[in-house]
């Protein structure tokens, strides 16, 4: 069974679009798949728009892992399988077969772990793939996916330069090469001359932090995050060693993200591979497709409501061919070349 993590940049960016697109696909395609979700969605109305928003629709026989409180929540007739151990704030975890299609309320794991539970528990049922629907602040669970699509578009921002350099990064951080670290190890450290050291935390989340570790250790050869890196932390580390010939490893490109500081991240990503350091991640996560969104809720002051409006949608996909990563507009394209890319692309 694929794994497959969609996560939106923003609330609107097409996340529910695109899942949808691929759900459609694989029902003409008759091929079984389940799907879950980081976090609640099927939602009737935006929480903070109040706009419509697109629904979830599964089919008869497609799977869903959802909390207890949700399995009666939409239109579809769903079967409980089995409780699983994980707790959400709506109830346990349930592992869910569609008896008849419709719409579905989804809150699904909210850790990596839970999420490696659902896997487990899904594999033998017969579902080819899973999609797992996520978003940009809650992406930690996403790691233990094998492929994967960011889906963006206007509501992020506007501004298409600005939405263009946003997502130049995102690519960037998500196509980070592998690195194998150089010692085995459960927890972070960063080796010197004299040997392995334990950084006393997984996380790196502010320069206090940086320099406290950091603060005479001499020459480090080597740093291994199995936690986050802030965009403060790394601009941190630019400043309190000497990053030539140091190989610096995250266990993954989420972690780097987590923090949301994109243009922070990126200055000192750039710093210190100018000063002769190396980057890397232990384990990738493959960036197959960005899907595009011209929608954005604009807030109209006057009557203190948001109206729905679009940015011109050739100009929105011109300014993410030159990224190296297919870019689809699933309204305008449909889902065949989404799936087609995702399931089967190479990148």
């Amino acid at each position: 069974m694929k794994v497959l993590g969609i996560a939106g940049t923003a609330k609107n960016t097409g996340k529910t679009t695109t899942t949808m697109a691929l759900i459609e696909t694989a029902g003409e395609k008759s091929i079984p798949l389940a799907v879950t979700s980081i976090g609640l969605d099927g939602e009737e109305f935006d929480q903070v728009t109040g706009l419509p928003k697109p629904r979830l629709k599964l089919p008869e026989g497609a799977y869903l892992v959802t909390a207890e409180r949700c399995v009666d929540g939409g239109t579809a007739k769903l079967e409980v399988i089995k409780g699983l151990r994980a707790k959400t704030p709506l109830g346990n975890l349930q592992l869910t077969r569609v008896k008849k299609g419709g719409r579905v309320l989804m809150a699904g794991p909210n850790n990596r772990r839970d999420l490696n539970e659902a896997v487990q528990n899904l594999k033998g049922k017969g579902a080819e793939v899973l999609i797992v629907d996520g978003a940009l602040n809650r992406m930690a669970p996403l790691a233990g996916t094998d492929v994967f699509v960011l889906a963006t578009g206007a509501a992020r921002s506007s501004n298409l330069a600005t939405l263009r350099r946003e997502t130049e990064i995102l690519v960037r951080v998500l196509n980070l090469p592998r690195l194998v670290p150089g010692e085995k190890s459960a927890h972070s450290y960063f080796l010197t001359e004299d040997g392995k050291r334990s950084l006393g935390t997984d996380s790196l989340l502010s320069r206090d932090r940086v320099n406290n570790i950091f603060k005479n250790t001499g020459k480090v050869k080597e740093i291994y995050i199995k936690g986050v890196l802030t965009g403060e932390a790394f601009s941190e580390l630019n400043l309190s060693l000497s990053p030539a010939g140091c190989k610096l490893i995250v266990s993954n490109p989420i972690n780097l993200l987590l923090g949301e500081e994109l243009q922070e991240l990126d200055k000192a990503i750039k710093n210190w591979k100018k000063q002769g350091g190396g980057l890397g991640v232990e384990f990738d996560l493959p960036l197959k497709a960005i899907t595009i969104n011209p929608f954005f809720p604009d807030w109209q002051e006057r009557g203190r409501f948001y109206q729905p409006r679009y940015v011109e949608e050739d100009e929105l996909k011109n300014a993410f061919q030159s990224l190296g990563v297919p870019v689809i507009n699933v309204v305008r394209e449909g889902g065949e070349n989404l799936w087609e890319t995702v399931i089967f692309g190479e990148n």
